[in-house]
């Protein structure tokens, strides 16, 4: 009986909204940039904690902040891994979550995303190269094969 209670608070409490999650912009150290494809948006922010605000509804997986330009470049879904970056510019994981500690292991964290981005949905294949990455899949209509491609690009 006690465990049913426990659920319906919880589940009373995320209707009301008092149950919120964190936000927690992690750097990615060594001065390693992601490399993946970025969002189309290039914010002009003051700092990461500001560009990770201005998405606070729909937050990427990983944000790029150029100090010089003020730039701040979102990647929501293709992640590839990182590369070495310029001075300039700093990398962030944005991890989401309802516990009060700022979780500890941001590559292990980073590597599942990397992992994450690179799948397709089911009977959808991954393929990518320099230039972009796709998810597609071979159809046959009567005699005729045909690719549908779900593009993604740089």
């Amino acid at each position: 009986m006690m465990i049913c209670a426990w659920i319906l608070f919880f589940l009373l409490a995320l209707l009301d909204g008092t149950y919120s999650m964190n936000l927690y912009v992690r750097p990615i150290p060594n001065n390693l940039v992601i490399d993946g494809i970025a969002a189309k948006e290039v914010l002009q922010v003051k700092g990461p904690q500001d560009c990770a605000e201005r998405w606070q509804e729909n937050p990427p997986k990983a944000i790029t902040f150029d100090s010089v330009s003020k730039n701040c470049t979102g990647y929501f879904s293709v992640i590839r891994g990182t590369k070495k970056g310029p001075s300039t510019s700093e990398s962030f994981l944005l991890t989401e979550s309802n516990v009060h500690t700022c979780p500890s292991n941001v590559m292990e964290d980073l590597q599942k995303e990397i992992v994450k981005g690179s799948e397709c949905q089911d009977g959808w294949t991954h393929t990518e190269t320099e230039e972009f990455a796709a998810c597609y899949r071979v159809t046959e209509r009567g005699d005729s094969v045909c690719a549908m491609f779900l593009e993604e690009r740089e």
